[in-house]
C-alpha cells in the first residue's frame, strides 16, 4: 500500500481530491455534532423542552498568498446550515 493510499501508485493525491477528502471528513464531523445535540444532555432538567439549534459548517477558501499568513487573505467560499432539534 502506498503512503498515498487514496490515489495509489505513489502519486500524491490532487488539489481537487485534498478537498474532497477533506469535505468527506468535515460532513462526518458534521453528522456527529448532529447526533450529540439530538441527545439529552446530563444535568438536563426535568420537563426542560427541547430546542432547536442552528448548525453551520464554514468552508474557507484556499486562496492565500506566498508568504502571506493572514486571516483577512482568506473568504468564506460555503455555508453549509442545518437546524436541529436538541436538548
Amino acid at each position: 500500500m502506498s503512503e498515498y493510499g487514496e490515489t495509489g501508485g505513489g502519486v500524491p493525491p490532487s488539489k481537487e481530491q485534498r478537498r474532497e477528502l477533506l469535505r468527506d471528513r468535515v460532513k462526518g464531523v458534521k453528522d456527529a455534532a448532529k447526533d450529540c445535540l439530538k441527545k439529552p444532555e446530563i444535568g438536563c432538567q426535568e420537563g426542560e423542552g427541547r430546542k432547536k439549534i442552528t448548525l453551520r459548517v464554514i468552508e474557507l477558501g484556499a486562496y492565500r498568498p506566498h508568504g502571506e499568513p493572514y486571516l483577512d487573505c482568506i473568504g468564506v467560499e460555503k455555508v453549509d446550515e442545518c437546524e436541529v432539534w436538541g436538548f
